[in-house]
């Protein structure tokens, strides 16, 4: 999986490409805690490349659901589809994030 970010003030976006799967995860945390570590309180991660998700990407959002609020910020959502935003609705975590069309509707709601 490939990460990348651009930090905005308060809030970063972190965006992902291949599969969100194990081995991926550690790597995903360090760069979300750096984030944090930095001054960053919010989170919006596009997951518009992400085609699959294995249950450690899932605690991997929750666990990042978790420090944004730790943080004081909060955490968006954007592009999800196909099998992620299927795991999400089987597993009903889609009740526990916020989720947004686009980025740049994820980034007014923070304003």
């Amino acid at each position: 999986m490939r990460i990348s970010h651009e930090d905005h003030g308060a809030t970063s976006l972190v965006a992902l490409a291949g599969d969100f799967l194990e081995e991926s995860c550690e790597v995903f945390k360090k760069t979300v805690s750096e984030r944090f570590e930095s001054g960053i309180r919010n989170i919006v991660l596009d997951m518009t490349g992400v085609a699959v998700i294995d249950s450690v990407g899932l605690e991997s959002l929750l666990w990042v659901n978790d420090e944004s609020t730790r943080n004081s910020g909060r955490f968006k959502m954007v592009g999800i589809g196909g099998s992620v935003s299927e795991a999400l609705n089987v597993t009903r975590l889609v009740r526990r994030f916020d989720l947004e069309e686009s980025v740049e509707s994820a980034a007014r709601s923070l304003r």
